[in-house]
């Protein structure tokens, strides 16, 4: 009987391993990795790219709010004119990941 006949005992290197590295978020923090997990990571990166746009925009968006469900924007409140409304509509519907919106908006 030669080496090559004896059963195998050892651990092949890297099993039960992982490979690759895990993508990380801001802090060191896993990504979520499942469906629903990512949806709702996209809805609050969508939030805060909506939140601030409504932050820095012009007083004719005041008082605007919007909510994010499943990439969806719901936008309400009154703005100045139709122009202010449609200029709003158009650039949220530009932040990456937004499927769709959802306009409430009024003018006043």
């Amino acid at each position: 009987m030669g080496s090559d006949d004896k059963p195998r005992t050892e651990t092949p290197p890297g099993f039960g391993q992982t490979l690759g590295s895990p993508k990380l978020a801001p802090g060191g923090q896993a990504r979520p990795t499942s469906t629903t997990e990512h949806a709702a990571e996209t809805d609050v990166l969508i939030r805060e790219d909506v939140a601030r746009m409504l932050e820095d925009s012009s007083d004719d968006t005041q008082g605007v709010t919007a909510t994010v469900q499943d990439a969806e924007v719901t936008l309400e409140g009154t703005v100045a004119d139709t122009l202010a409304k449609e200029t709003l509509e158009t650039a949220i519907e530009r932040v990456p990941g937004v499927k769709r919106v959802h306009s409430r908006l009024r003018t006043t």
